[in-house]
């Protein structure tokens, strides 16, 4: 049955007596991938000069491909960080770097084996998941077809996570139907879906980290554990989609350190919380996080009785410390100290402006998170988005800019630094407000 709203394999099995290798063979099929209610594998075929909305493929390598990188698939978020245009296979051409590996677990056309696959991207985000698919410009010399949609997605990741497991069972059916045993399918998927429920727990920390939780050694596993462990559930999921892989143990040392700092902390009594607590905003399901964080923003502002054009001062409201740490993706912790006042503390020492933004961003999680501690990262799922956007506008509201800028399209350079400076922010914060929010260009 068809699914409007979700991923969707749909497939008839070929004979293939050309193909030798017997699970290539026994898998042989007609495919069509839908998302939505778009058919990702609509191709048109330069040998019959017309358009269809299948491939021919075995679908052994796609289940395996699947089965392999499963922990990745639903848990690993830091490919987000990555400008969707360079989710594409052919942005990591002739790469070997960090994102050219990111894409490798993510991305059905790097599947290979000689088979036109899709160029479908896929990454989960906090309990979503983003799916991306590019068409082709020309068709590619070494095949006949040519891929011809282009489009983004985001889908519930439990529909997703659902999807994949049921392609990878039918495949598996398929192969035993065909009397095609002790494959490396079966063996990694009896492996993947045989895991104790604290062995799931373990993997999926793994696969935030972007780590096959089944080929890292010693030091990582045991790193893992401590940091599960020490951390509560929402601190540790934040952690996990940040931390340096390989600077676990100090990361742990670094949040927990901090969180004392936060306890220790003895300040004058900030400006109160109370009046901001209220701004509980429910986010319609498929609301973009910038829009929650917009519309959060205006109400926080509106609750302080401020104009567009008014500063926020959002460091009366937040005591900011620091601690140093090596780790550039965990920023702060923050929570309320044993008195009772709002603190974060900061990894890196910074500058007013930097300061203040930090501090918008405590501000979210500190109205969110009613007094609980919680971590500040450069991670990218829909949280961290939201949270950005929302700092953004609560400090420079994007009206309260356009109220500054002269009326034209084009905005002088010198309209950015002035601007920056009314509202105390940095020069590229204000220059987002105007290039994302109020639609306009910036002169160079």
């Amino acid at each position: 049955m068809a699914n409007p709203q979700g991923l969707e394999f749909r497939f008839d099995w070929e004979s293939a007596p050309g193909v030798r290798a017997p699970e290539l063979r026994a898998t042989w099929a007609r495919l069509e991938v839908w998302v939505g209610g778009t058919c990702v594998t609509q191709v048109e075929d330069a040998l019959t000069a017309s358009a269809r909305n299948s491939i021919y493929v075995s679908l052994y390598p796609l289940a395996e491909w699947i089965a392999y990188n499963w922990w990745l698939l639903v848990a690993d978020s830091r490919p987000l960080a990555l400008d969707r245009a360079k989710w594409s296979a052919s942005s990591i051409v002739g790469r070997r770097d960090l994102y050219a590996k990111w894409m490798f677990h993510h991305n059905l056309r790097l599947i290979g084996e000689g088979m036109p696959w899709p160029d479908l991207t896929i990454i989960p985000d906090i309990d979503s998941c983003h799916l991306a698919w590019f068409g082709d410009a020309a068709t590619p010399p070494w095949r006949t077809l040519r891929f011809l949609r282009f489009g983004h997605a985001e889908l519930p990741l439990d529909q997703i996570q659902g999807a994949l497991a049921q392609f990878v069972v039918a495949v598996l059916t398929r192969l035993a139907e065909m009397n095609v045993t002790a494959t490396s399918l079966e063996t990694e998927w009896e492996r993947v879906t045989g895991l104790a429920p604290d062995e799931v727990q373990f993997c999926t920390a793994a696969g935030r980290m972007g780590l096959d939780p089944f080929a890292e050694d010693f030091d990582v596993d045991a790193a893992l554990v401590d940091a599960s462990h020490s951390l509560d559930s929402d601190l540790l999921t934040d952690f996990l989609n940040a931390v340096d892989p390989g600077r676990i143990a100090a990361g742990v040392q670094w949040v927990e350190q901090a969180r004392s700092k936060v306890m220790a902390a003895r300040t004058q009594t900030p400006r109160y919380l109370a009046e901001l607590r209220g701004q509980q905003l429910v986010a319609n399901s498929d609301e973009p996080p910038w829009s929650l964080g917009y519309r959060r923003a205006a109400a926080v502002r509106e609750a302080v009785s401020l104009i567009p054009g008014e500063r926020f001062p959002v460091l009366e409201y937040f005591r900011v410390l620091e601690l140093a740490g090596d780790d550039l993706g965990l920023q702060a912790v923050g929570g309320l100290s044993g008195a009772g006042t709002p603190v974060v503390v900061s990894s890196q020492p910074g500058s007013s402006t930097s300061k203040g933004f930090l501090a918008a961003r405590a501000l979210w999680h500190q109205i969110q998170a009613n007094g609980a501690p919680y971590l500040i990262t450069n991670a990218r799922t829909r949280k961290e988005k939201a949270e950005r956007a929302f700092a953004a506008e609560v400090l420079a509201p994007a009206v309260g800019i356009r109220g500054l800028l002269p009326e034209s399209q084009v905005v002088p350079a010198h309209a950015v630094e002035s601007i920056s400076r009314h509202y105390n922010v940095s020069p590229l914060l204000v220059q987002h407000q105007i290039e994302n929010q109020l639609g306009l260009s910036i002169e160079t």
